[in-house]
């Protein structure tokens, strides 16, 4: 939910950006630094809760031991984030970029969502092992539309340089976005669906009833 209200924080700034560019041809440059930051922070908390389903959480176990792990782990994905988005602004507008990650940037980025995507197979595999077996059938799926979403910005950000320069920033922006939602939309049906593995093994549907055995 969180991760969803930021990204209409995005989404909100950037309309505003792009509907003042549309009459002066400037825009204004704060809503587009809280867009692409609202943006990052939203695509951190998605993948972070990703990778805490990734490794059993509501699929293995429910309560978060050493939260503070997690909570430091997070802080840490996100302050590098805004690193990288802080870095856009150093050359932006200049000749040789067609997108806000075009430079040296895109580089980084792409080399720490591999890095989370590693992570994320790697919390899946060891899920396998602990997991019940019903629930392999939901981290098969699982396994795929997450890394559809994590791998949405390095795909699109490669394929980009197949294309005239001049169309790169609608590739990456409009790929990235149609890939990340398609992905989502992979992800809320599979969880939510009636009859859905996840609900079915997720913790969070267990109940407990007075005499302390679980339903």
């Amino acid at each position: 939910m969180s991760s969803i209200l930021v990204e209409i924080c995005h989404l909100t700034c950037l309309t505003i950006h792009y509907w003042v560019y549309y009459y002066d041809g400037e825009g204004i440059f704060v809503f587009k630094v809280f867009a692409l930051i609202n943006k990052v922070v939203a695509q951190v908390l998605l993948i972070w809760m990703l990778l805490m389903m990734a490794y059993g959480w509501t699929i293995s176990y429910d309560d978060l031991k050493d939260k503070d792990i997690y909570i430091i782990i997070l802080c840490f994905v996100v302050m590098i984030h805004m690193m990288i988005t802080g870095l856009t602004f150093i050359d932006y507008g200049e000749a040789y970029k067609y997108h806000d990650f075009g430079g040296v940037q895109g580089f980084i980025l792409i080399f720490l969502r591999i890095l989370l995507w590693i992570g994320f197979i790697v919390g899946i595999v060891l899920t396998k092992k602990t997991a019940p077996k019903k629930a392999l059938e939901f981290l098969r799926g699982f396994l795929i539309s997450g890394s559809l979403y994590i791998l949405a910005f390095p795909a699109v950000w490669v394929a980009s340089f197949f294309n005239w320069p001049y169309v790169r920033h609608r590739v990456i922006t409009f790929g990235n976005f149609v890939i990340q939602t398609m992905a989502i939309s992979i992800i809320l049906y599979q969880m939510s669906r009636k009859g859905s593995k996840y609900r079915e093994i997720s913790n969070r549907n267990t109940g407990i009833l007075p005499t302390g055995a679980t339903v």
